[in-house]
């Protein structure tokens, strides 16, 4: 009876052990699953963080892509706002020259007019003038219709 004890104490002292040894081996198996989570979580966090930064990267660059393309627009519509503004003040200078030119042609037309009239007043009054010196160069000789006698008649030779 004590060998039977000593045997049942022995086998459940080798009970014990297994029991012991199958409980080690499950909380190193769980421990090592536990680590192995750890290291795939950490490993997703990063990738999720290098996710983000490439993200974040992305839109900084597509932010930066996007203000030089407004700026070379900006530049384009500044260029061609200059570009127009000259445009205009050429076409207003060439419009301002065409029209003093036109102004000192009218001027030279209406100078010309004006000397022609002045050179036919003149005329008229030299025409005038010398038709009063003709009658009054008759008057003086007693012809009074204002027609010159001829020289030799003036004199009161008669020419045959």
């Amino acid at each position: 009876r004590i060998r039977e004890e000593e045997r049942m104490k022995e086998e459940e002292r080798i009970k014990a052990e297994e029991e012991q040894k199958v409980q080690e081996a499950e909380a190193q198996r769980l421990a090592e699953e536990g680590r192995e989570r750890e290291r795939l979580e950490e490993e997703h966090r990063g990738q999720e963080e290098r996710d983000k930064q490439a993200l974040e990267a992305a839109a900084d660059a597509a932010i930066k892509e996007e203000q030089e393309r407004a700026e070379r627009e900006a530049e384009a519509a500044q260029k061609a706002a200059d570009h127009a503004e000259q445009a205009l003040q050429e076409e207003s200078e060439r419009a301002r020259l065409e029209q003093e030119e036109e102004e000192a042609k009218l001027r030279a037309e209406e100078e010309a007019k004006a000397e022609k009239e002045e050179a036919r007043q003149q005329r008229k009054e030299d025409k005038k003038k010398k038709k009063d010196e003709e009658e009054q160069v008759g008057d003086e000789d007693g012809n009074e219709d204002g027609v010159d006698e001829m020289p030799a008649e003036r004199e009161g030779v008669e020419r045959k």
